[in-house]
């Protein structure tokens, strides 16, 4: 097998990493059944120079060419109508992890800070999402509110919408499409809070910015927690949802009786 140009691995790293989710397979799972490390798995993956005798190895254990299309072009590559009819080139961009922070709805004052991992999931072809939120509060009491759907993108108005369904209950992230100076999606979230004894619609600003590629999930875990006023995180990322609630969100409001 011949080197692979810069531009062939980063597609067959994305190609591995696709089928190494459609397998459910974790980084450290692949690396023990190809007999790499987890870190030569990562490399191959963000498509760093690598013997071309590993990468056909790794594709070995995934049972994929690693000669394969790198651009497919197959339907198996192009989302339903439903889901706006992108294809996997045209989302390429969107993959990847995210630091994502909102408004509390809990805690007064407080914002919210999560890690949304977007992919493309070949078996659902379309993009897809899991958003981890699993962490310890204040008082010790362990948190998750994790969540996990499947991403919408409009054709008409260019939204990105970010749609979990569970149970009857459904919660909707809606963004502006990935701004690649800053890389940052804006936006708000439509969901359900539960209150003493019920549920409230809740509205929140959100945004979305896109971390290095070098952390793993498990790294950017440490950040996913409550952020208090008190915090110096807390005044950088408050502005930019008041910019939101300002210029980005359309807010219907009523007059207030005098």
């Amino acid at each position: 097998m011949t080197d692979l140009s810069a531009e062939e691995r980063r597609h067959t790293g994305l190609r591995i990493d696709r089928e190494r989710r459609n397998q459910g397979l974790s980084f450290v799972t692949l690396a023990e059944r190809t007999g790499y490390d987890e870190r030569t798995i990562r490399n191959v993956v963000k498509g760093l120079p690598t013997r071309p005798a590993t990468l056909s190895e790794i594709c070995q254990a995934l049972n994929i060419d690693v000669h394969g299309n790198p651009e497919p072009q197959s339907n198996q590559f192009v989302a339903d109508e439903a889901h706006g009819s992108y294809s996997f080139s045209q989302c390429e961009d969107y993959i990847g992890h995210y630091y994502a922070t909102r408004r509390s709805f809990s805690a007064r004052n407080h914002l919210v800070r999560s890690i949304f991992d977007i992919f493309w999931s070949d078996s659902k072809r379309c993009l897809c999402f899991h958003e981890h939120q699993r962490f310890a509060a204040k008082n010790g009491r362990a948190v998750d509110y994790s969540q996990q759907g499947e991403v919408f993108v409009s054709k008409l108005s260019g939204l990105i919408h970010l749609q979990t369904m569970v149970d009857g209950s459904i919660r909707l992230i809606t963004l502006t499409r990935l701004r690649m100076d800053d890389q940052t999606m804006n936006g708000v979230v439509l969901t359900q809070a539960p209150q003493t004894f019920y549920f409230k619609p809740s509205l929140s600003p959100i945004f979305l910015q896109k971390t290095d590629s070098s952390y793993t999930l498990d790294e950017l875990a440490s950040e996913v927690r409550s952020i208090t006023p008190q915090e110096e995180d807390f005044h950088h990322a408050n502005e930019y949802l008041l910019e939101i609630e300002r210029n980005i969100g359309l807010f219907a409001l009523g007059l207030h009786s005098a």
